[in-house]
């Protein structure tokens, strides 16, 4: 998971070859460690029978019961997870397990639902010593031991970061001027010489940080064990340690044709690349037109920093086209019945959809909507849906030359 290799962890009690000398960096800094750092995913499943529903309940009764939660133990093929089952379910899910390496909510129903099954976070530390396809496979095999026959897994959300060394010189407010970004909420944090760091996007399906990671282990995470992924000891004083992190949200994800958590695991140097190169750059002169800017050094680095990818193909982002035939059928189906309540004066008697519809044509009534202005109104929002869905096509098509990751089968003019 790092420049080096899965973990980068230096020797126990070995002093490492950075600290050994005097740390000096230029301007384009050092990488010292990248990955993901973490992962939600999400996953459908069958189970073969109950029996881990009655020993989670058990479990979860006796947590409310003593007000604490009670340890339990799944094993796997070759390992074990030790984990806790809270008193309480959360976010609609039955069970709620956690661990330092696992968060896991499991819902209590046999067969897939709309809804996920199951929702699992898995922590950094986890990401960081295993790798990202080896926690993933830890803990879908202990799920599977447990009766779980996986149908799909998916991820809802992937934070991806590289951790670079840079004179402390360069890392200051002054950095704001020199972004060139999608995103249009920028916010610089700290005061005066005490910089910490800056959000991009903050709250949206794309978002990025850059932040005094030092800083945020000694006064927040304490996160010790990232000194040996760096294998450093300690930060020098005329320097600083910058986590560039990128947030990926399950829209994003799917903007960019993953909707498998295996189509991630698979392109993860070219998300980097969309997210460093495309999405978010720094330029020494940001006001000049794009042909007349140049990236900062520092960024450069970053750019070609994650596992050690230079010159990825950045993946390809094609927004889905929002003629999702089910959302919109919802919609459709909760206005209507709203409009079947405001109608009835007594208690509804058993309804026929069919004798309903004319609550559609007094709506429209209601709101002046003619002939005229209905086909006007069609027409308008069928250019703007054939121009999306045009885009989205030919996403797709440079997708497949480019052996990227293409959308889901069966999805309709770029619907999910």
């Amino acid at each position: 998971m790092t420049n080096e290799s899965s973990n980068g962890a230096a020797k126990s009690g070995g002093e490492s070859e950075l600290a050994k000398q005097r740390i000096t960096v230029g301007e384009e800094g050092r990488v010292l460690g990248s990955g993901v750092d973490s992962l939600y995913i999400t996953t459908d499943v069958f189970w073969r029978n109950d029996s881990f529903f009655e020993s989670l309940s058990a479990l979860k009764a006796e947590a409310a019961a003593k007000r604490c939660e009670m340890p339990s133990l799944l094993k796997g093929e070759g390992f074990e997870w030790a984990f806790r089952v809270k008193g309480h379910g959360a976010e609609g899910y039955e069970w709620l397990l956690t661990s330092a390496e696992y968060e896991v909510k499991i819902g209590k129903w046999m067969t897939p639902r709309s809804r996920p099954s199951i929702s699992i976070q898995i922590h950094s530390q986890t990401l960081w010593l295993y790798g990202v396809v080896e926690a993933i496979d830890r803990i879908l095999t202990l799920l599977t031991c447990a009766g779980a026959m996986v149908k799909e897994t998916k991820a809802s959300r992937i934070d991806v970061c590289v951790d670079i060394l840079l004179p402390r010189s360069l890392w200051n407010r002054g950095l704001e001027d020199h972004i060139v970004c999608f995103a249009e909420k920028i916010s610089c944090h700290g005061k005066r010489e005490k910089f910490s760091g800056i959000s991009i996007g903050q709250g949206g399906v794309f978002s990025a940080r850059l932040y005094d990671k030092d800083r945020e282990i000694r006064q927040k995470s304490k996160k010790f064990w990232m000194f040996d992924i760096w294998q450093l000891q300690s930060v020098p004083e005329e320097c600083r340690v910058v986590r560039v992190e990128f947030q990926l949200r399950r829209e994003a994800i799917v903007e960019l044709g993953m909707n498998s958590i295996w189509s991630f695991t698979n392109h993860p140097r070219n998300v980097w690349a969309y997210c460093s190169r495309v999405w978010l750059k720094f330029q020494d002169q940001p006001d000049l037109h794009h042909t007349q800017q140049s990236t900062m050094p520092f960024w450069k680095t970053v750019q070609n920093g994650f596992l050690g990818g230079q010159e990825e193909q950045p993946m390809l982002r094609a927004k889905m086209v929002n003629v999702k035939r089910k959302q919109i059928s919802q919609q459709l189906m909760g206005q209507l019945t709203s409009l079947i309540a405001l109608d009835c004066k007594v208690p509804a008697p058993k309804l026929e959809l069919e004798h309903q519809l004319p609550l559609v044509v007094k709506s429209a009534e209601l709101i002046g909507m003619d002939d005229k202005a209905l086909s006007e109104k069609v027409r308008r929002k069928q250019g703007k849906y054939l121009k999306a869905i045009e885009k989205f096509e030919e996403a797709e098509t440079l997708r497949k030359e480019l052996g990227l990751p293409q959308r889901l089968p069966g999805t309709e003019g770029g619907a999910a």
